[in-house]
């Protein structure tokens, strides 16, 4: 399976959008100050999206449990798996 840097770098930062608006209620709520809450929470949406892009990449370069089942066996149970090659 391919894909793109773009697309990896898409996912994780649509991902953490929701987990920044979190952080900045959680902020928010600590700090009783909503500017040092935004600032919190973008520091910390780009920090984790850049590490997120980055475990992408690097799961994208390791071939286990990656694959498709063969047309003869992927109707049986033994046929199953996920060839990793």
């Amino acid at each position: 399976m391919q894909e793109s840097h773009w697309r990896s770098l898409l996912k994780g930062l649509s991902w953490r959008v929701g987990g920044s608006l979190a952080t900045v209620f959680i902020a928010w709520i600590f700090t009783d100050d909503f500017r040092i809450s935004l600032e919190i929470g973008g520091v910390e949406l780009l920090s984790k999206v850049f590490l997120y892009y980055i475990h992408e990449r690097l799961w994208l370069q390791i071939p286990w449990g990656v694959g498709f089942a063969s047309a003869a066996h992927a109707g049986s149970s033994k046929g199953s798996q996920a060839k990793t090659s």
